[in-house]
């Protein structure tokens, strides 16, 4: 991650966690397959989650309005692909 990325998601904060091993494992095999630290992977995937709540939490709000039918799926897709 970039100096700016970093700038761009505020301070840091050093905390002390406990982890499932497996989830501790798969951090370190992806920190090291994406070349980054363990810390940042850790932070993208909360990043993520937090990303994920938030898209529950609109389609919460819209409740049956978010629901589209197979055609009109089909139309949104065709007008994203131009």
């Amino acid at each position: 991650m970039t100096a700016r990325a970093r700038d761009e998601r505020g301070p840091t904060t050093k905390r002390s966690v406990s982890l499932r091993a497996d989830d501790v494992a798969w951090a370190e095999r992806e920190a090291k397959r994406t070349r980054r630290s363990f810390s940042a992977v850790l932070s993208d995937a909360l990043h993520v989650a937090r990303q994920s709540e938030a898209r529950d939490a609109v389609l919460r709000y819209l409740g049956d309005s978010a629901n589209a039918t197979p055609k009109e799926l089909a139309a949104i897709m065709r007008e994203w692909k131009g």
